[in-house]
Protein backbone atom coordinates (compact mmCIF):
# COMPACT_ATOMS: atom_id res chain seq x y z
CA UNK A 1 0.00 0.00 0.00
CA UNK A 2 1.38 3.36 -1.03
CA UNK A 3 0.85 6.42 1.10
CA UNK A 4 2.12 9.96 1.44
CA UNK A 5 2.62 11.84 4.69
CA UNK A 6 3.13 15.57 4.49
CA UNK A 7 5.59 16.98 7.02
CA UNK A 8 6.13 20.28 8.78
CA UNK A 9 9.18 20.10 11.03
CA UNK A 10 10.83 22.40 13.54
CA UNK A 11 8.36 25.25 13.12
CA UNK A 12 8.71 27.63 16.08
CA UNK A 13 5.41 29.18 17.14
CA UNK A 14 4.83 31.78 19.83
CA UNK A 15 1.90 30.33 21.75
CA UNK A 16 -0.08 31.40 24.77
CA UNK A 17 -0.25 28.11 26.63
CA UNK A 18 0.06 27.07 30.25
CA UNK A 19 -1.58 27.22 33.66
CA UNK A 20 1.12 29.13 35.55
CA UNK A 21 1.00 32.91 35.88
CA UNK A 22 4.32 33.43 34.04
CA UNK A 23 2.91 31.36 31.14
CA UNK A 24 -0.16 33.60 31.00
CA UNK A 25 1.92 36.81 30.87
CA UNK A 26 3.56 36.30 27.50
CA UNK A 27 3.69 33.86 24.60
CA UNK A 28 6.31 31.14 24.76
CA UNK A 29 8.28 29.34 22.10
CA UNK A 30 6.84 25.97 21.12
CA UNK A 31 8.38 23.73 18.46
CA UNK A 32 5.72 22.21 16.23
CA UNK A 33 6.17 19.06 14.14
CA UNK A 34 3.27 17.76 12.07
CA UNK A 35 2.83 14.63 9.98
CA UNK A 36 -0.44 14.46 8.01
CA UNK A 37 -1.49 11.50 5.87
CA UNK A 38 -3.06 12.13 2.46
CA UNK A 39 -6.22 10.16 1.65
CA UNK A 40 -4.79 9.28 -1.76
CA UNK A 41 -1.64 9.81 -3.76
CA UNK A 42 -1.95 12.71 -6.23
CA UNK A 43 -2.66 11.55 -9.78
CA UNK A 44 -1.55 14.80 -11.38
CA UNK A 45 1.19 17.33 -10.75
CA UNK A 46 -1.34 19.84 -9.44
CA UNK A 47 -1.74 21.48 -6.03
CA UNK A 48 -5.48 20.71 -5.97
CA UNK A 49 -4.50 17.02 -5.71
CA UNK A 50 -2.76 17.51 -2.38
CA UNK A 51 -2.77 19.61 0.79
CA UNK A 52 -0.84 22.88 0.74
CA UNK A 53 1.87 22.86 3.43
CA UNK A 54 1.34 26.54 4.11
CA UNK A 55 -2.16 25.69 5.33
CA UNK A 56 -0.56 23.92 8.30
CA UNK A 57 1.29 27.11 9.21
CA UNK A 58 -1.87 29.14 8.69
CA UNK A 59 -3.78 26.85 11.09
CA UNK A 60 -1.09 27.34 13.75
CA UNK A 61 -1.11 31.09 13.28
CA UNK A 62 -4.91 31.26 13.55
CA UNK A 63 -4.68 29.76 17.04
CA UNK A 64 -1.81 31.90 18.36
CA UNK A 65 -4.14 34.62 19.64
CA UNK A 66 -6.01 32.20 21.92
CA UNK A 67 -4.76 31.18 25.36
CA UNK A 68 -4.84 27.43 26.05
CA UNK A 69 -4.32 26.05 29.54
CA UNK A 70 -3.01 22.76 28.13
CA UNK A 71 -0.83 21.79 25.20
CA UNK A 72 -3.30 18.92 24.73
CA UNK A 73 -6.09 21.41 24.05
CA UNK A 74 -3.98 23.32 21.54
CA UNK A 75 -3.04 20.04 19.79
CA UNK A 76 -6.68 18.95 19.56
CA UNK A 77 -7.77 22.34 18.16
CA UNK A 78 -4.94 22.31 15.63
CA UNK A 79 -5.77 18.74 14.55
CA UNK A 80 -9.44 19.70 14.09
CA UNK A 81 -8.50 22.66 11.91
CA UNK A 82 -6.09 20.72 9.70
CA UNK A 83 -8.22 17.57 9.43
CA UNK A 84 -11.23 19.60 8.31
CA UNK A 85 -9.62 19.22 4.87
CA UNK A 86 -11.10 16.04 3.37
CA UNK A 87 -7.85 15.20 1.56
CA UNK A 88 -6.27 14.24 4.90
CA UNK A 89 -7.10 11.14 6.97
CA UNK A 90 -4.83 11.30 10.01
CA UNK A 91 -2.40 13.55 11.77
CA UNK A 92 0.38 13.39 14.31
CA UNK A 93 1.35 16.59 16.10
CA UNK A 94 4.38 16.96 18.33
CA UNK A 95 4.62 20.05 20.54
CA UNK A 96 7.66 20.92 22.66
CA UNK A 97 7.89 23.88 25.04
CA UNK A 98 11.43 25.11 24.48
CA UNK A 99 11.97 27.52 27.36
CA UNK A 100 10.46 25.84 30.43
CA UNK A 101 13.35 23.60 31.46
CA UNK A 102 16.95 24.68 31.62
CA UNK A 103 18.18 21.22 30.69
CA UNK A 104 15.59 19.83 28.26
CA UNK A 105 12.16 20.27 26.76
CA UNK A 106 8.67 19.15 27.71
CA UNK A 107 5.83 18.42 25.37
CA UNK A 108 3.53 15.85 23.84
CA UNK A 109 2.75 13.83 20.76
CA UNK A 110 -0.91 13.77 19.65
CA UNK A 111 -2.18 11.27 17.07
CA UNK A 112 -5.67 11.43 15.61
CA UNK A 113 -7.30 9.47 12.79
CA UNK A 114 -10.63 10.30 11.12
Amino acid sequence: MKQIKLLLEDYIALLRVGIHEHERQAPQRVRVNISAKLRQIPRRDDLVETYDYTSMIGAIQELTGTHFNLLESFAASLADKILSDQRLTEIEIELMKLDILENGRIGLRYHFRK
